[in-house]
């Protein structure tokens, strides 16, 4: 039968500390803040240099006429219209390609005409009129800044609150009451269990796990007693109690 260890026995607050697991995941909520800084910073600047670059393209780009060679529509579920083409520039036959709408293939059959641009400095670059090269967004620093920032407030608020739990929250033996299988090739099931409170209520809670254990058998859980749904299978694993 199962006991509560005496770490648990002890009256809160409890002195807490992070398991390895916990200095592993404080650690990379650290690192996900220090890259989403340094996304920020280096996404603008990209930002800001391919305006420069685009701007230039546009100023020196050249238009002229171009011939259908091939379109075809390429497989997969992002189907796309792949469209080849041929022109002169710098006295020579170059070649280009582009991708567009499949429901844009009557526009592109083999054999019209397709107004292009081109860099008379790099002739072999080159894009329809209406396709200009696209650089990097400016809202592309602040969104990839913003989810970076979101994940490491997400692990160091779930460092917190198991932190406060285990620091303040009230112990408890539970019987396990059923075991569910979820998805068939997950190897997941869903185990449920019931606790009495200080009060003599009963409480329930679930957890998920691979290895089940047997129907009927105790297991350690800590709650908050000013909401007893607010519980978790002891031992966590991120903190655990550290005395002296």
């Amino acid at each position: 039968m199962a006991a509560l260890p005496p770490d648990l026995r002890r009256c809160p607050p409890r002195p807490v500390r992070l398991t390895a697991a916990g200095k592993l995941a404080a650690g990379l909520a650290v690192a996900l803040a220090g890259a989403a800084v340094a996304a920020g910073i280096s996404l603008h600047a990209a930002a800001v240099n391919s305006r420069s670059r685009l701007e230039g393209m546009r100023r020196e780009a050249l238009v002229t006429q171009a011939r259908v060679v091939q379109a075809r529509v390429s497989g997969g579920r992002n189907r796309r219209l792949i469209v080849r083409y041929e022109y002169e520039a710098g006295g020579k036959l170059l070649q280009g390609v582009f991708r567009t709408d499949p429901r844009r293939a009557r526009q592109f059959r083999p054999g019209s005409q397709l107004s292009i641009s081109f860099l008379p400095s790099e002739p072999a670059r080159s894009w329809p009129v209406g396709g200009e090269p696209q650089g990097v967004p400016f809202w592309a620093g602040p969104v990839v800044a913003a989810e970076l920032a979101g994940l490491a407030v997400a692990i160091g608020i779930v460092i917190r609150r198991q932190r406060r739990l285990l620091e303040e929250g009230r112990p408890a033996l539970a019987t396990v009451i059923s075991i569910e299988p979820r998805r068939a090739r997950s190897g997941y099931h869903r185990v449920s269990y019931e606790f009495s409170l200080l009060n003599g209520a009963r409480a329930r809670g679930w957890f998920q796990q691979r290895k089940a254990p047997p129907l009927g058998s105790q297991l350690r859980v800590v709650y908050d007693p000013e909401n007893p749904r607010w519980q978790r299978r002891y031992p966590f694993p991120l903190v655990r109690v550290g005395w002296g």
